[in-house]
């Protein structure tokens, strides 16, 4: 599916479309564009071959539907991350994608997976603390989550390095 957007953005250009009844900038904004397409050309390649990959791997577990399932919904969040076009659901996009690999890091039993898991989710909930953190200050300095709205009032106000520094 994701091939099919690379049609309908050379024949239509960019594409924003408004979930919801919401307007933008104040409702969720989702955002076809030649990055946009490009990237999610690029996770949905790399996600096929991994689960083909998968299959022969698979084998060896009992609850293939227990990976699948979080191999999806973690693909599906990584998609969100990419055609999102405001901040918040950017950060939730990523935390459906976070706590899915999550799960997948620990679907072993063996002690090291799940020390291993252990050790990502702490790091990577380290992680996504300073992105939210970033968040809120950009939040604070432009007063809007719309990554457009965004780019619109950092271009008026001037960006100055301390901004770009600590986002």
């Amino acid at each position: 599916l994701s091939l099919i957007t690379v049609r309908i953005v050379a024949t239509q250009g960019i594409l924003v479309y408004s979930v919801g009844s919401w307007k933008l900038p104040i409702g969720i904004a989702l955002v076809l564009d030649g990055l946009t397409v490009f990237m999610l050309v690029t996770v949905n390649l790399i996600s096929f071959i991994i689960a083909i990959y998968s299959i022969n791997y698979m084998v060896r577990f009992t609850s293939k539907w227990k990976f699948y399932t979080l191999f999806l919904l973690m693909v599906a969040g990584m998609n969100g991350v990419v055609i999102t076009g405001d901040m918040f659901n950017l950060f939730v996009f990523l935390e459906i994608a976070s706590v899915a690999s999550y799960a997948l890091v620990a679907f072993g039993t063996e002690r090291h997976e799940l020390e291993a898991a252990f050790k990502y989710t702490v790091m990577s909930t380290v992680g996504s603390l300073f992105i939210l953190l970033g968040i809120v200050f950009l939040y604070s300095y432009t007063s809007t989550l719309n990554m457009a709205d965004m780019a619109n009032v950092l271009a008026q106000k001037g960006m100055s390095n301390i901004v770009i520094m600590v986002s």
